[in-house]
């Protein structure tokens, strides 16, 4: 994540990364990404850590996503 974010020429805290593994999620947020959780693989409870979990990501609502550079 961190090599993207470095050939994006973009800060890792401007990033949001599309998930649906629990490593992938992890991933994300050790690299200090913001994180969107797919529940196409794995449970909801098992993508906690993302800041965003949605079944998929037709149900991501436009407010969500600019919530996540709000926090």
């Amino acid at each position: 994540f961190l090599h993207a974010a470095s050939l994006l020429q973009s800060a890792p805290n401007q990033c949001i990364v599309v998930e649906d593994a629990t490593a992938g999620v992890e991933g994300a947020k050790r690299a200090g990404m913001k994180c969107i959780a797919v529940c196409t693989t794995h449970p909801k409870e098992d993508l906690q850590q993302a800041d965003i979990v949605v079944e998929r990501l037709t149900d991501l609502a436009p407010a969500e996503l600019e919530s996540l550079f709000a926090q």
